[in-house]
């Protein structure tokens, strides 16, 4: 669900754009899958952002104009962006207060959505009184509001772009875009932030973002590594968390004590050693079958460089789940959110590094945001059993 509270979209001046032609409908619920296409006249089977602008408009989100078209290369309209959040958070209904803005009448065909969105502290107006909904939103304001949506403070990245300088206005949310591979800017390795926004791009990037985000948004806080306990923990659940050990650790040994055992298994590498951490293997079909926690089934296999098992980890069926708490708060989960993977796990994707180290994911990798998981370690760990990867 998107964050309701955060987003304010920079006021940008640019060219008046007319509004969409369609009002606005209940989208389903996000997802990072394409959905049924929707036809448009002017986005042919080889447009290099057809699969987005069908998947973004199948959504619900953008739609296009009553005569057939999706107007790519236009700038979208901040009212459009308005409407567009006001959609992915399921079209809330009103009445909300009336926006402080004279040019957004009661009689006005996106005035809900206007209202909702102002009303939720997403947008703001300029000093003048007016919202300007016609008005275009440049490419730093779509950036800024991505990073927002995604609710991912507290790290610091560099700029690969040129012209975003480290003291920019905007720097922060910029560099974030660029290390996560949202952003990715110009060949000459500019950004030009103040450009306006095409709805073409605009659909590639609530696009990516859908898939960085798993289709969640904002992204669960996350302590990576950390397993902190301090509520007291029940002979139940002390009990339950050994089990589970137990368990986890007889199987492992007796199924899957080697690579070659795991490779017979179906599981692939997904993440070479990285700091002295075990390498990752995923079994695709476990990851993919909505099975929580089984301990024949673990849906990843962590292995030492000498190919000797080391423990597993058990995904929950979507992030943002409750999960089972298994052992209290002995059995914390967890996700990771400084992945860069070239395609998604589901896909065959695999990590080739971590935005926060170096300069982020380069293209073709992008940040995927893992779903929840719960480490089960068969060998001694500094942190315990259920400690999470030290990085």
């Amino acid at each position: 669900m998107v964050a309701t509270t955060l987003l304010v979209l920079a006021a940008t001046a640019g060219s008046a754009l007319a509004h969409e032609g369609h009002h606005p409908t209940t989208p389903p619920s996000p997802s990072p899958t394409p959905i049924p296409e929707v036809d448009f006249t002017d986005v042919t089977s080889t447009h290099p952002f057809g699969e987005e602008i069908h998947w973004m408009a199948g959504s619900g989100y953008l739609l296009g104009y009553p005569d057939g078209t999706f107007r790519a290369t236009l700038p979208i309209s901040r009212q459009a962006l308005a409407v567009l959040l006001w959609r992915m958070e399921g079209s809330p209904g009103g009445p909300f207060p009336a926006p402080p803005a004279t040019d957004v009448p009661p009689d006005h065909p996106f005035f809900d959505a206007i209202a909702w969105a102002y009303s939720e502290g997403m947008v703001q107006g300029y000093a003048d009184g007016t919202f300007r909904p016609g008005a275009s939103v440049s490419r730093q304001a779509m950036v800024v509001v991505l990073h927002r949506l995604a609710a991912m403070e507290g790290r610091t990245y560099a700029s690969r772009f040129l012209d975003i300088p480290a003291g920019h206005r905007f720097h922060g949310e910029l560099a974030w875009g660029s290390a996560t591979g949202l952003a990715r800017g110009y060949d000459d390795r500019t950004f030009r932030p103040t450009v306006a926004v095409s709805r073409q791009a605009v659909a590639a990037w609530i696009h990516r973002f859908a898939d960085m985000t798993g289709g969640v948004w904002p992204v669960p806080a996350h302590d990576h590594h950390a397993h902190h306990c301090h509520d007291p923990i029940t002979p139940q659940q002390q009990a339950a968390a050994d089990q589970l050990v137990e368990d986890v650790t007889e199987y492992l040994e007796e199924n899957l004590a080697t690579v070659n055992d795991a490779i017979a298994a179906g599981y692939v590498m997904i993440a070479p050693p990285f700091g002295g951490a075990g390498a990752h293997w995923l079994n695709v079909e476990y990851f993919t079958d909505g099975i929580v926690l089984d301990p024949a089934r673990p849906e990843s296999l962590m292995y030492a460089s000498d190919g000797t098992v080391e423990g597993a980890m058990f995904l929950m069926e979507s992030v943002g789940d409750p999960g089972p708490m298994i052992g209290g708060c002995l059995t914390v989960w967890h996700s990771h959110d400084n992945l860069c993977y070239t395609a998604p796990p589901a896909e065959g994707g695999s990590v080739i590094g971590f935005t926060d180290m170096g300069a982020g994911c380069w293209p073709p990798s992008m940040l995927r945001v893992t779903p929840e998981m719960l480490h089960v370690w068969v060998i001694d760990h500094p942190g315990g059993p259920f400690a999470g990867l030290e990085t």
